[in-house]
């Protein structure tokens, strides 16, 4: 079983406890779950196209924002947001395509790594992302 920091304990009493069964595969459960439906995660923003649609604008704030747009100066491939969208879906409980198709979490990590510390660019990134929730309707 994962551990996920900020996420409430199983039992707690707070309406966060929706997010309460975490295993290899990330679920959700609200009231549906009482009756036995669990989604995932993947589900509930929309499957691949929710994730695509993500993607896209996250991918969109991140060229436009001043900082984080210096990751992308060298270029990068041009199925960019197709591969990160399956990467997402991956891990929030769907199909595993990325793995399928592009290589594993140490593919990823090694993609990444070795760019020194950018905790202001890492800020903002997530901060493109938070916008990009909004953007396609998935925050709140």
């Amino acid at each position: 079983m994962r551990t996920w920091r900020g996420l409430p304990s199983p039992g707690a009493t707070s309406p966060a406890t929706s997010l309460i069964s975490f295993d290899s595969r990330v679920r959700v459960c609200n009231a549906a779950c009482h009756s036995g439906h669990v989604q995932t995660l993947y589900e509930r923003v929309g499957g691949a196209d929710g994730l695509l649609r993500l993607a896209s604008a996250w991918h969109a704030r991140v060229m436009a924002d001043d900082v984080v747009s210096h990751a992308f100066s060298h270029g990068f491939h041009p199925e960019h947001t197709e591969r990160l969208a399956a990467y997402w879906a991956e891990a929030l409980g769907g199909p595993s395509t990325y793995s399928d198709s592009y290589g594993d979490e140490t593919s990823v990590v090694r993609m990444h790594s070795g760019n020194g510390a950018h905790e202001d660019m890492d800020r903002r990134a997530i901060a493109c992302f938070d916008q990009a929730l909004a953007d396609v309707g998935i925050a709140g």
